[in-house]
C-alpha cells in the first residue's frame, strides 16, 4: 500500500465512523416544537443565550425599509415569558405567503425546527398557529401525541417589534391531554432583526 492510499483509507474510515455518529445522534431526536420539562433542564443558562442573540442583532447593520403596510414577513427574534421567566426563545421567520418557520433555543437534537402558518386578523394584529408532534419523554422514539402552540400578537407603529400572548397545548393520539406534559400560556415579544 502506497503512503497516499494509506492516508485515503484513514481519511474514509474517519469519514465513516463520523457518519455512524450523526446518525447515531439523529436516532435520538426528540422532533417536538416548544420546550418539554426535559428540554427545559437542558437549557443551561437562559440569559446567556439571550445575550448571544442580542450581541448578534447589535452586529448587524440596521437597514430602513420603506413600506406603508403593516406585516410582520420578516426574521424576528420572539421569548416566550411565564410570569416573568424565559419559558422558550426562538429565531422566527414569518413569509410573506402565510407559512413561518420556528428555530427553538432547544438542541437541534431534540427537533428545534418548527412550521407553521401566520394570518392578519385586523390592523396590526396577527394570529399564529403552530403545530407539532409530541414524542415520549423515555426513549424520544414513540410517537404519543400532537402539540399546539398558538399566538395572538400585535405589531406596534414602528413595525419592529411586537407583544402578544401564546398558548401551547400538548394532547395524546385521541385528542387527550398528556400525563406528565403541561399545558402553558403566556406573553410574548418579539424584536425583527433587520440587515
Amino acid at each position: 500500500m502506497t503512503k497516499h492510499s494509506h492516508k485515503r483509507s484513514s481519511f474514509l474510515i474517519v469519514c465513516i465512523a463520523a457518519l455512524g455518529m450523526f446518525a447515531g445522534l439523529a436516532g435520538s431526536a426528540n422532533a417536538q416544537c416548544g420546550t418539554s420539562p426535559r428540554q427545559r433542564s437542558t437549557i443551561v443558562n437562559a440569559a446567556d443565550a439571550s445575550k448571544i442573540a442580542s450581541a448578534m442583532r447589535q452586529q448587524m447593520p440596521e437597514t430602513k425599509i420603506a413600506t406603508d403596510d403593516q406585516t410582520l414577513v420578516g426574521l424576528w427574534d420572539v421569548k416566550y415569558m411565564i410570569d416573568g421567566q424565559l419559558y422558550d426563545e426562538v429565531f422566527d421567520q414569518f413569509h410573506s405567503d402565510g407559512n413561518e418557520v420556528a428555530i427553538d433555543i432547544v438542541p437541534p437534537v431534540t427537533g428545534n425546527v418548527c412550521l407553521g402558518i401566520w394570518q392578519k386578523t385586523v390592523a396590526r394584529s396577527f394570529k399564529v398557529k403552530h403545530p407539532f408532534w409530541v414524542f415520549d419523554l423515555e426513549t424520544n422514539t414513540t410517537l404519543i401525541g400532537r402539540g399546539l402552540i398558538q399566538l395572538q400578537i400585535k405589531l406596534d407603529r414602528t413595525n419592529k417589534n411586537f407583544t402578544g400572548s401564546f398558548t401551547i397545548t400538548f394532547r395524546d393520539l385521541n385528542d387527550q391531554p398528556i400525563p406528565g406534559l403541561q399545558d402553558a400560556a403566556g406573553q410574548i415579544s418579539g424584536e425583527k432583526i433587520e440587515m
